[in-house]
């Protein structure tokens, strides 16, 4: 399975786990990726101290055969790990054959077993499986749709089922972003791999409905600049402002100062002090990139700060970047070229070229400073290139994150281990959504250009000891 299937197969996971949690009553456990002795289960639950049912997600974009589906289920069963009941989870399209399989099974089961209930035709489309290893088991199918929106839909009608149980009554727009914040969370896994109980799935989702579900938020603006020029607007339009203008020297760091030891350690002291769950933050950043990119890094999703950065127009009317903004079906991505230029090193370069291009500078940089580089990933926005208005949206800008994840799953399980230098021409807004997600990158060092020309007129490391 290559990366990007393999990150829609855990996404698909992530959907099915969620979807048997929402619609499966009568559990007080369970378990994602169960560690059984044939590595067939992907989610177990457990009922009074005793796993009841297994599960197997499979997903594909091709037509799933009758042959598949009953190899899956016979492999599911033969991994016994104590249950009773036995689902493979299907996400996709059945051929006939498989579609006819299926049906004849659970016309089987609703006639308690009896084969005399079935006419010729279908005790032939099941004349190549034991029947008999359902004697004291079920075996159900789920099948589910490959198209994440219509997926999407489905998820939402069942969180929605959920909440009328619980009595809770919610907008449509407040579940659906509920369901993105359990998605990109991967919520159930998130939550530790010895299985989660039920009263910790519920408690951990009240959380999160109590967090978004509020009709009114209060969106507080927070300031963070370094930059002299232009960065006066911020000081009317913000509760609190964290300035580093003391610290920089246009965009350079001054020497007495260090990234990591001064401004990460200020910029997270700062950030936990000024915000809680209860509220939302309009985050005005006026500093370098690499400030942006690790404010994210501090208020990732497993913080439960619900916070958006701001992308000032010319005229600093800063527009908030809400992901929650329209999402457009026809949003530029990037063109990805994936390079293993040295099979002896193992540091990746990530080179994400959204404003403008700067390959070449980059190149010129590694050559000059003899970086020592394994895999070059460069990421050029299509479209019509690298310009300042490249990205539409917060949703868009949240999309092109999303799409570095993906480019960044080809990497070695030794690529990981190692270190992965970032360099980026984007909005901070972008590297704030980037940041958010950069905890599973390994270890990061972005960069910063010298674009004043003070200094290097080139690049240099900033933070290095993000882990």
């Amino acid at each position: 399975m290559g990366g990007k299937e393999g990150s829609r197969g855990y996404l698909y996971q992530t959907f099915a786990s969620i979807f048997e949690a929402l619609c499966q009553k009568d559990w007080d456990k369970i378990y994602i990726e169960y560690n059984s002795e044939n590595d067939k289960v992907d989610i177990a639950l457990e009922i009074d101290g005793k796993i009841f049912k297994s599960i197997q997600v499979k997903s594909s974009i091709n037509l799933f055969t009758k042959s598949s589906v009953t190899k899956w289920l016979n492999d599911l069963i033969s991994d016994d790990i104590g249950a009773n009941e036995y689902s493979i989870h299907l996400i996709g399209n059945l051929e006939e054959k498989a579609n006819v399989f299926i049906n004849v099974l659970r016309k089987y089961q609703d006639n308690e077993k009896d084969i005399d209930k079935l006419d010729n035709k279908a005790k032939t489309a099941v004349d190549d499986f034991d029947l008999s290893v359902l004697n004291s088991r079920s075996a159900s199918f789920v099948v589910l749709p490959y198209d994440i929106d219509s997926l999407t839909r489905i998820m939402r009608d069942s969180l929605n089922q959920y909440l009328f149980y619980k009595n809770i009554s919610l907008s449509f727009d407040q579940i659906s972003l509920i369901l993105d914040t359990l998605i990109a969370e991967n919520f159930i896994s998130s939550l530790g791999n010895e299985g989660i109980d039920r009263s910790t799935f519920d408690s951990k989702l009240e959380e999160h409905i109590k967090m978004l579900s509020k009709k009114e938020r209060i969106c507080k603006a927070i300031g963070i600049v370094s930059f002299e020029r232009y960065a006066d607007y911020i000081t009317g339009l913000t509760d609190t402002i964290l300035s580093f203008k003391d610290k920089f020297d246009g965009r350079k760091l001054k020497p007495e100062y260090d990234w990591d030891k001064n401004i990460y350690q200020e910029l997270e002291t700062f950030l936990t002090t000024n915000t809680d769950p209860n509220n939302s933050y309009q985050l005005m950043i006026e500093a370098p990139l690499s400030i942006a990119f690790v404010a994210g890094r501090i208020l990732d999703p497993k913080s439960r700060i619900s916070a958006f950065p701001s992308n000032p127009d010319p005229l600093h009317k800063s527009e908030l970047w809400n992901i929650e903004d329209s999402c457009d079906d026809s949003f530029t991505g990037f063109n990805v070229r994936d390079e293993r230029i040295d099979i002896n090193e193992f540091d990746t370069c990530l080179i994400i070229s959204i404003t403008h291009d700067i390959k070449d500078n980059v190149n010129e940089y590694i050559l000059d400073n003899g970086l020592k580089i394994g895999r070059m990933i460069t990421l050029t926005i299509g479209g019509q290139g690298p310009c300042n208005n490249a990205i539409i949206n917060g949703k868009h800008a949240h999309y092109l994150a999303n799409k570095v994840c993906d480019a960044l799953v080809k990497r070695t399980t030794p690529e990981k281990r190692a270190k992965l230098h970032i360099f980026a021409a984007a909005p901070n807004g972008f590297m704030f959504f980037l940041g958010q997600q950069s905890r599973g990158f390994g270890k990061c060092i972005p960069y910063e250009y010298d674009f004043e020309g003070r200094d290097t007129a080139s690049y240099s490391p900033s933070f290095q000891n993000l882990m």
